[in-house]
């Protein structure tokens, strides 16, 4: 059965080649039909792409460029029964386009992943925690990420991706294709690696600003149908703005305010413990975690905050 596998990248020069050549690399033993779709590239990522006579390139111009019209157009390009889909930033597992399509099948699944890590989770913190949240359980969900193999029967029924968003695409169609009866499946069979290259703070902050966004642009697309996502963004409001109304209070009350706002701030240190049991962790790596989990929601409150000012 033949397969798509659409690949969506934004200035990818260092990582597309690789990617391609991952999927080119498949073991995969029907034809694969490659498309890579650029959101508007300043570098070489084109140019590279091109280069492989086997991918086909689609140019969008869409500004800001929003992933889930990368996705879309891609697929919509191609007419095989499964797409698969992926980042610019991953390597394809050679194994996974033939484990992954068989259980899909046998199980007449909707949807399957296999999971994604990291390149080089030592290089980093915050590449490491990102290695950590990639690592769902295993079993029927709800939800999926950036690359996954799909039904394009499923796409066509459910719409495809919502190409308005400009973060959490992936989150809100899952969860759109769960609430149309369709199963979604994760395995524990190695699908893709993928570089996050967070070496710094400011790399940081904007993908925790972006995800605070999205987290709040998906909870409004729900917000009059079901509660998906409305804890989330409770939380984010709630230590975050929490967090800064403390501050504001400590210049007249300086023990109250600075004691609330660093009890808000640092609340998952105190369930560290847990987060360790939750992501297979000792102690320590549980309290590094439970300390990435405190500063991050300060990045999504203010891109959570974007999105309510600017809607």
């Amino acid at each position: 059965m033949d397969i798509d596998v659409v690949i969506i990248g934004l200035n990818v020069e260092k990582t597309i080649g690789a990617c391609i050549q991952s999927v080119l690399n498949s073991e995969y033993p029907d034809p694969i039909h490659i498309f890579y779709v650029d959101g508007g590239s300043k570098d070489k990522s084109v140019e590279i792409a091109k280069s492989y006579p086997q991918v086909n390139v689609i140019e969008l111009h869409r500004k800001p460029p929003r992933p889930g019209n990368g996705r879309n157009a891609g697929a919509n390009a191609g007419s095989s029964p499964l797409v698969q889909f992926l980042d610019g930033d991953t390597l394809l597992d050679k194994d996974w386009l033939k484990k992954g399509s068989e259980i899909l099948l046998k199980q007449n699944l909707a949807v399957i992943s296999g999971f994604r890590c990291e390149l080089h989770p030592e290089k980093s913190f915050f590449n490491w925690t990102g290695d950590l949240e990639w690592k769902s359980p295993v079993g029927e969900t709800t939800n999926f990420g950036g690359d996954v193999l799909i039904r394009r029967s499923v796409l066509e029924e459910t719409g495809g991706y919502n190409d308005s968003l400009i973060a959490a695409e992936d989150t809100e169609y899952s969860y759109r294709i769960h609430l149309a009866g369709n199963r979604i499946l994760q395995t524990d069979l190695p699908m893709t690696k993928h570089d996050l290259n967070l070496d710094n703070l400011k790399k940081m902050w904007m993908r925790a600003y972006r995800t605070g966004y999205g987290f709040a642009e998906v909870r409004s697309l729900f917000a009059d149908k079901n509660n998906f996502w409305k804890e989330t963004v409770r939380r984010v409001l709630v230590r975050g703005g929490g967090f800064f109304l403390f501050l504001i209070l400590a210049y007249w009350f300086p023990l109250i305010g600075i004691l609330g706002a660093l009890l808000l701030l640092f609340y998952p240190m105190f369930k560290f413990k847990s987060l360790a049991e939750e992501k297979h962790l000792n102690d320590v790596e549980g309290l590094k975690y439970a300390f990435y989990c405190s500063i991050v929601v300060i990045p999504q409150f203010f891109g959570a905050l974007k999105y309510y000012r600017s809607g």
